[in-house]
């Protein structure tokens, strides 16, 4: 689904670009598998405290984070981390994704997957009004199909349930 979603984003692109959009297609498939097995072992731990949840998780997140700096080029110093606002919005996005990720935990660990899923499902809906409303993005029956693969599944899922 997430491929069909981006071709036709990727046609007539230069190959340099087409490359990229390709790698970064299979980032975001390769990052859903992982979340959904996340997602799973979140449920399973639900005797766990939600915050212990949370610290380890941002622990895992801080040591990938670090190393990545040090690992690839990113084209900024540690001193540019120190000017202007940055500093701040390092410290909002910080402190907004932790807030998230407690109610995310906090979610998974006491409801069932399947259900909790679905509210995650919705940024496909804003992502489908932001493409139209700021960007002025029509949609083809190869991108409205690869939602439906994207969607339909966990519609389906909870259909069958019910």
């Amino acid at each position: 689904g997430v491929y069909l979603i981006q071709q036709p984003l990727l046609e007539g692109a230069a190959p340099s670009i087409a490359a990229a959009g390709r790698l970064a297609t299979a980032a975001a498939v390769g990052a859903s598998f992982c979340s959904s097995i996340a997602m799973i072992g979140l449920h399973r731990l639900s005797h766990l405290d939600v915050r212990a949840i949370v610290v380890h998780f941002s622990f895992v997140s801080l040591l990938f984070v670090v190393a990545a700096f040090f690992v690839f080029d990113h084209g900024a110093s540690l001193e540019a981390l120190r000017e202007g606002t940055t500093p701040y919005q390092l410290i909002g996005v910080g402190l907004s994704a932790t807030i998230g990720q407690f109610f995310l935990t906090k979610a998974f660990t006491t409801g069932e997957p399947a259900k909790v899923s679905v509210v995650g499902l919705t940024q496909v809906g804003f992502g489908m009004l932001f493409d139209v409303l700021l960007w002025h993005r029509a949609f083809t029956p190869q991108t409205v199909l690869g939602m439906i693969l994207v969607v339909g599944p966990t519609a389906w899922m909870m259909w069958r349930r019910s």
